[in-house]
């Protein structure tokens, strides 16, 4: 059935469902001729009352001289009313197939990715080393900050493990494209972007879900300046609360429809982390610096930056080509991190190497808070590794041990960090 209801004057009402939101409909009148005279956003049909704005058009239309009494002009819009319903019902139904359609579509390919995914992951020597070449196409001379970036957020994904990550340099010294690379390795629904976000929008996700930033890697973006920082100071000590404690209240007076006011608890519940970029001359608060990990580009890899884009400028080239099968293979990391989640639900990660990781801290001011940050990205290598494990059970419980090649990944990975590490300070810092 068409969109589309014909006035007795000839003129023509067409219906157009917004489909991000199927209770948002759009009225378009137009004349005889075809010509557009009115435009108008409303609910569904069987909604529109007699003063809405499309009734409105609909008697300037039909009762243009005002001589039909008024009962007449409300009996034809109700009949109209009544089509437009119809027709609403046929073209919901038709979106609603598209939708069914598009996620069985999106499942099917994910089941496939999913499968394909483990099959990669159980005939790897070392995904992470594996994670690297494929990072190495997307860069220029930033592997390792990368894959800094990414085993972080990986370990929330899997572990639940959350800790901050913030990019650290100069305006375009490429601290985004760091950011922006190791997030494309990352389940989507584990991050949320939120640019500029007020406390107010941060308590109206608990209106509809108190869960709604639970395990998740909420994205703050570019803060490059200091008003960036003033203007979320408090959704982002919000967040940092969030993530240290797990829950969040603030009480919200609503009105109880009888002239008074009821107080309700808007609740936040779970632990995600933040990540975002800024500039060295930012101050860092102790919590702020206790509950993240910071990352510098590096400023010496001008030659191969250069290398790279000259050997990518041949769009259909031999390297270009490579370049485009790396990026395939890199959708299978996100599924992958997927898999080692649900693998991880009900197996508990131990490391009996806790002396490496002493001696390696020994230096940090701030060990005692440091320990369970950089132990939980060794379990994270250990969780990445995991088809390279035995599986154990002790008392009941599932159970893998970190082993002497995951921290030597460990050490590898955090070797061009150890000093700043020590201070707590990003690389950047330690210059000045």
């Amino acid at each position: 059935m068409s969109n589309v209801a014909e006035l007795p004057t000839k003129d023509t009402i067409t219906l157009i469902i917004n489909r991000k939101n199927v209770d948002k409909v759009t009225y378009v009148f137009k004349n005889r001729y075809g010509n557009k005279i009115g435009e108008y956003t409303n609910k569904s049909p069987a909604t529109l009352s007699s003063q809405s704005n499309v009734a409105r058009q609909f008697k300037q239309i039909v009762n243009p001289k005002g001589d039909l009494k008024p009962r007449q002009v409300n009996n034809q819009f109700s009949e109209l009313k009544q089509l437009l319903q119809l027709n609403y019902e046929n073209e919901l139904s038709v979106i609603e197939q598209e939708i069914a359609d598009k996620k069985q579509a999106e499942q099917q390919k994910d089941t496939s990715k999913l499968k394909e995914a483990i099959t990669k992951l159980q005939s790897l020597d070392c995904p992470l080393i594996y994670i690297g070449s494929i990072v190495e196409w997307f860069t220029a001379g930033e592997r390792n900050n990368i894959l800094y970036a990414f085993t972080v957020y990986a370990g929330q994904v899997i572990l639940q493990n959350p800790v901050s990550v913030i990019c650290l340099g100069e305006a375009s010294s490429g601290k985004s494209h760091i950011q922006e690379t190791a997030l494309k390795l990352i389940p989507k629904r584990f991050v949320v972007n939120e640019k500029k976000i007020t406390e107010a929008a941060l308590f109206n996700r608990a209106k509809k879900d108190k869960y709604f930033y639970d395990g998740k890697i909420v994205n703050y973006g570019d803060m490059g300046g200091s008003n960036d920082h003033e203007f979320m100071e408090e959704s982002k000590n919000l967040m940092k609360e969030l993530q240290s404690d797990g829950f969040l209240n603030k009480p919200l007076n609503i009105s109880d429809g009888e002239g008074g006011w009821d107080v309700k608890d808007l609740e936040l519940v779970g632990r995600p982390c933040l990540t975002y970029t800024t500039v060295p001359n930012h101050y860092f608060d102790d919590q702020e610096m206790s509950r993240s990990i910071f990352i510098t580009p590096r400023m010496d890899n001008q030659k191969i930056f250069n290398q790279r884009n000259s050997a990518l400028e041949f769009k259909h080239g031999r390297s270009y080509k490579i370049l485009k099968q790396y990026e395939r293979e890199a959708e299978l990391v996100p599924y992958m991190l997927l898999h080692l989640k649900e693998v991880f639900e009900d197996i508990v990660v131990i490391n009996p190497y806790v002396y490496f990781l002493i001696n390696f801290l020994k230096n940090s001011s701030f060990y005692k808070r440091d320990f369970d940050k950089f132990n939980g990205l060794l379990k994270t290598i250990t969780a990445l590794n995991y088809y390279n494990h035995e599986v154990y059970d002790i008392g009941g419980k599932k159970v893998i041990l970190t082993n002497i090649a995951d921290v030597q990944l460990f050490m590898s990975l955090l070797k061009p960090y150890k000093e700043s590490i020590s201070a707590n300070l990003a690389r950047k810092l330690l210059r000045f």
